[in-house]
């Protein structure tokens, strides 16, 4: 009877204790946000009754303490607690050991070596010792000159063989260094993934089932990089969104299937709170805690602590919407190397309208204006593009969604079909005295041409000064009937132009301000031009 109660107790402990579960798992999905990345990892696993901690090892040591989730299509097992451990497990890595065996096997014939030099030293020692004729040993010249020809000739072999043996210790202790090196960057590789998830969990009977592995992870992120390709003018271009892809996590990301996303996965749960947004030279916003911080072009660090890895420098990018999502639908390998990856995410064939732009004053010249409707629905950020036309490379732009208006304008590079210039009429710019007031007049002459043999329209802007002083008064004399903006003071031609024909745009505006503030129109709009001072 003792017995039985003995063995029913032995029984009862061990359900009492968590059994461990090594898990297999494989990475299934990556999410890849602007910064950071969620991963999917899924595989099966049996779950015997009652309680068991499952441990899925492998997991990169950038992982968020915070998010890790575990979900089972069998609802009858239940999480109970999760949590992170070390565990770096490069030796049982069939690479690291056939490094770490090719180590100690150089290891062994640098031993073996030293063993033999050390046995020369001593042959060396000995043959020194007896070198010495004792001073009662009689003995004649040619024995003389026959022992020190021997002593010679042992001394000298041993010598060289100690020097080439040196020599064979140094070329295997730099293979030796090579063979580390290489070792340490799989151990290092390894340190990249060498944490481990372990999962309470409660099951009401012995099961099988397949399970979905969670977590956030840092050291990973996407930027957007663009290619526009315009043909002749045709009413559609092809847009090609691209993505550069950064992963040093410690996991390669193996023909998975990946989603580029926006929108930060680190944000907290917590009800926000809006406060004063203030514009001006120095933006600021309050945060919660009501502390005031400023921001100027700097990406604000992750709140949580665990995400603060090594990363690459990062960009500030706008952004439209921020639920915007990519899903891929060619499956990639991105490895863990610490490299941008480009990939294709979309492509688009999208209308679009040209235009002919000149700003003379800036550059002289014309370009070819590219105007895309609709862009927003297309989920673009600031990023480079690489623009194209007929198929010849132009060269790299910045595209900026910055802009205001739904429709966006690429430069699609220099239009040779028109010639435009700009000069000031010197023979009508005059300055005068009106009372206690200095007025100048500014006159300036844009020359557009033509140079096809068809009819062609090209849009002309300038500009007249903006006055931000309430001394300084702005008169138009004669805009040539531009479209003015008031508030920025730009001034907009539509030029038409017949074959090869050349028009010309005269205007002219005053600038008056106080005698006392003559200092304001000294030398405006003087061409200046830096040169190297020699003498």
């Amino acid at each position: 009877m003792k017995k039985i109660i003995l063995l029913i107790f032995v029984l009862w402990t061990v359900n009492l204790t968590a059994q461990e579960i090594e898990v297999k798992h494989q990475i299934d999905k990556v999410t890849v946000y602007l910064s950071g990345a969620e991963i999917v990892r899924s595989g099966q696993v049996q779950v015997p009754q009652g309680k068991s901690t499952l441990v899925f090892a492998g997991i990169s040591s950038s992982i968020a303490k915070n998010g890790i989730h575990l979900v089972f299509d069998n609802k009858n097992i239940k999480v109970l607690e999760i949590g992170l451990n070390d565990k770096i497990e490069y030796e049982n890595d069939d690479e690291w050991k056939r490094k770490n065996a090719k180590r100690l096997s150089l290891d062994n014939q640098i031993d073996i070596i030293k063993l033999k030099i050390n046995s020369f030293k001593k042959q060396l020692s000995f043959l020194e010792k007896n070198m010495t004729i004792n001073g009662n040993t009689i003995a004649s010249i040619t024995q003389l000159d026959s022992r020190a020809n021997y002593f010679q000739k042992k001394i000298e072999s041993n010598q060289k063989k100690i020097y080439n043996l040196k020599k064979e210790i140094k070329q295997l202790k730099e293979k030796k260094e090579k063979v580390e090196l290489k070792i340490r960057k799989i151990e290092a590789k390894f340190a990249l993934k060498s944490k481990t998830i372990n999962v309470l969990v409660q099951s009401k009977q012995a099961l099988t089932t397949h399970f979905d592995l969670k977590y956030i992870v840092a050291n990973a992120s996407w930027k957007p990089y663009y290619s526009i390709n315009a043909i002749d003018k045709n009413e559609k271009i092809d847009f090609d969104y691209q993505a550069k892809i950064y992963n040093n996590t410690g996991n390669d990301w193996k023909n998975k299937a990946l989603t580029l996303a926006i929108i930060n996965p680190n944000d907290n749960i917590e009800l926000p709170k809006m406060n004063a947004w203030t514009i001006g030279e120095d933006s600021r916003y309050m945060d919660n805690e009501g502390r005031l911080n400023n921001y100027k072009g700097k990406a604000l660090s992750t709140q949580n602590t665990e995400m603060n890895y090594d990363k690459p420098e990062l960009d500030v990018i706008k952004v439209d919407d921020i639920n915007t999502k990519f899903v891929i639908k060619t499956l990639h390998y991105i490895p863990s190397d610490a490299k941008p990856h480009l990939i294709d995410v979309k492509k688009y064939k999208t209308s679009v309208k040209y235009f002919s732009l000149s700003i003379p004053k800036i550059k002289k010249g014309a370009y070819l204006v590219a105007r895309i409707p609709h862009w927003r629905q297309m989920g673009l950020m600031d990023a480079d593009i690489n623009l194209y036309y007929n198929n010849a490379f132009q060269g790299v732009s910045r595209l900026d969604t910055g802009q205001m208006s739904d429709t966006l304008n690429v430069s699609l590079g220099k239009d040779m079909s028109f010639t435009v210039t700009r000069r000031k009429l010197k023979s009508k710019n005059k300055a005068k005295m009106i009372g206690f007031n200095v007025v100048k007049e500014l006159t300036y002459e844009i020359v557009v041409t033509n140079n096809r043999k068809e009819n062609q329209s090209i849009e002309v802007r300038d500009q007249i000064p903006v006055a931000s002083d309430n001394d300084v008064k702005i008169e138009a004399v004669d805009l040539a009937n531009a479209s003015l903006h008031k508030s920025s003071g730009r001034l907009t031609w539509k030029v038409d132009l017949a074959p090869y024909q050349t028009k010309k745009i005269v205007f002219s505006f005053n600038i008056k301000v106080p005698k006392n503030k003559s200092y304001l129109i000294d030398g405006i709009d003087d061409t200046k031009i830096m040169s190297p001072r020699f003498f």
